[in-house]
């Protein structure tokens, strides 16, 4: 099935007719279309192609239904976007809309053709607290998750929404939560400096330059668990088509600061067998440093267990005190209990020793175990 999806994508944004003919399993074929979120972009680019007889009525008729939903549900997320923008501003809270959000209203060519789970947004460790305050008022339950700045800053706000839909937003004080030097020197004050209005509403976000780099960080980071997911792909599609050679060479002048050259070079290489990505990679030589290449390895890693290994050793041993490694490590093993309650689908707490003693038992495995 994936070599179906990939030779009907690749057609299709080549511009060319897609063999339609060699999907056997429709409903497989779909499940995989919405896994990469390509649905809405496929209907967008087939409008620019001849009619294909080969495609059933069943796999179009879905795909069509996915771009309908796509566009309503974006139109209730910009909307709700705004309505919490608006009230975060009256606080004085500045914030940065980041990820798919941001790239759907600036660099997709309409609404509705970029699919995402939530919202990301960045702010200020010092408006932590009034955001808080804020989300509540508007409705907003926060939501369990690993919780310390050590492991993971962010915060999870959901509420539902109309029509069966619900707005989940996830409110960052820190880039990405993978510990690095990248996600280290990305502080909020130096991308609010750097930040960009996006929308009809002057919305700001992350500039393109910090994006294209959060965009194949992001994607290396979840490679291991999600393998290659096409929606984040394009997003390096996009952001590499909208910039000049001149820019686009700063972005690769920034990859080796921060030592994730050969993550950025990695998307761009796949972006340009994908989707055609005009981009040249002369511009990156074979200079990797160690670092660059150890990161590599690890976060490529197509083993998950040996994934979540050598991630979580390599994120201790970015970690600066004895205390910091104390604290992350503490957090991995035994996290708050309204996670462990949400993660194992119950609400009895009776059983907190045993949940806590099979997700200890159930680590030991990936560390101990080949």
């Amino acid at each position: 099935m994936e070599q179906v999806i990939e030779q009907i994508t690749r057609a299709i944004f080549a511009g060319n007719a897609a063999p339609w003919h060699l999907i056997v399993d429709q409903k497989g074929f779909l499940s995989e279309v919405e896994t990469h979120d390509i649905g809405p972009l496929l209907v967008y680019k087939m409008e620019s192609l001849p009619s294909s007889s080969c495609i059933s009525e069943f796999v179009s008729d879905e795909l069509q239904r996915m771009a309908r939903d796509q566009l309503v549900n974006d139109a209730l997320i910009e909307k709700e976007l705004i309505r919490v923008l608006q009230s975060l501003g009256t606080e004085g809270v500045r914030v940065l809309v980041m990820k798919g959000s941001a790239l759907s209203m600036s660099i997709y060519p309409r609404l509705g053709l970029r699919p995402r789970c939530d919202t990301d947004l960045l702010i200020s460790s010092s408006d932590s607290d009034q955001v808080a305050k804020n989300m509540r008022q508007l409705g907003y339950l926060l939501s369990p998750v690993t919780s310390g700045d050590v492991v993971n800053s962010a915060r999870i706000f959901t509420k539902a929404g109309p029509f069966g839909t619900t707005h989940v937003f996830d409110v960052h004080l820190d880039l990405s939560s993978y510990k690095h030097r990248f996600s280290d020197e990305m502080q909020f004050e130096k991308l609010w400096a750097s930040s960009i209005p996006v929308g009809s509403q002057a919305i700001r976000s992350i500039s393109r330059h910090y994006a294209l780099l959060l965009a194949c960080f992001h994607r290396a980071v979840h490679f291991s668990h999600t393998g290659e997911r096409l929606i984040w792909l394009y997003d390096v599609h996009l952001l590499i088509q909208s910039m000049k050679i001149s820019e686009i060479k700063s972005v690769i002048s920034s990859a080796r600061k921060y030592h994730i050259q050969s993550l950025v070079q990695d998307a761009l290489r796949q972006s340009r067998y994908w989707f055609g990505t005009e981009v040249s990679l002369d511009n990156f030589g074979v200079d990797l440093s160690s670092e660059d290449i150890e990161l590599s390895e690890i976060l490529f890693c197509n083993n998950e267990k040996r994934s979540i290994r050598l991630k979580t050793l390599n994120e201790v041993g970015h970690l600066v005190s004895w205390r910091e490694k104390f604290r992350y490590l503490s957090y991995r093993v035994f996290p708050p209990v309204d996670y462990m309650l949400d993660l194992y689908d119950t609400n009895r707490k009776w059983a907190l020793p045993f949940l806590y003693l099979h997700r200890f038992l159930k680590g030991l495995s990936i560390f101990l175990v080949p």
